[in-house]
């Protein structure tokens, strides 16, 4: 069923489909400063992209994207991901309104035999208009079965329930 479901993707220039989920790889945490906000992120390592207060644009991993930012920085919102020993990772911060909230997320196996995992990018707008081509943000997205409707009247559908960033790709066919 994936192979066809992944043909027909393909065809269409679209993600893949695997089984697997996305869970909490540990508990999310709230700190209450932006300086810790910055170091947890820093020391995660890995690649992504972070937007702070102080910088009109969108700071990235990728070359030329002026990183690392400052520990001093005020962050709004920032994703990371990494692979560390075979564990696919990711950790995504945001600003709240009790400080920062920082999740961290992996992928894992379908326990259940019918989660599945899609892969997509998404583009990133120029910054400057001699850049020759667009970074793209990747991410996968987790579809888990959903049972809608009351008893025995409902159906079960795939519904996304959680999204990981998982890094980036050049598209090199953007003039």
């Amino acid at each position: 069923m994936i192979g066809v479901i992944n043909s027909v993707l393909r065809s269409n220039g679209l993600g893949t489909v695997r089984l697997g989920q996305i869970t909490n790889a540990s508990a999310p945490q709230t700190v209450a400063t932006a300086t810790e906000a910055m170091q947890a992120f820093l020391s995660f390592g890995g690649e992504g992209w972070l937007c702070t207060a102080e910088s009109p644009s969108i700071q990235h991993t990728a070359s030329g994207g002026g990183w690392p930012p400052s520990e001093n920085a005020w962050p709004l919102h920032g994703e990371l991901a990494k692979e560390e020993s075979g564990r696919k990772l990711s950790l995504h911060l945001r600003r709240t309104p009790r400080g920062w909230s920082l999740v961290w997320l992996e992928e894992t196996g379908a326990t259940d035999g019918k989660s599945c995992l899609v892969e997509t990018c998404l583009h990133r707008h120029k910054q400057k208009p001699e850049e020759k081509s667009r970074l793209l943000l990747c991410y996968t997205v987790a579809w888990t079965p959903t049972w809608i409707g009351a008893n025995a009247n409902g159906h079960e559908e795939l519904c996304p329930t959680a999204c990981r960033f998982t890094g980036f790709e050049i598209n090199a066919k953007e003039p």
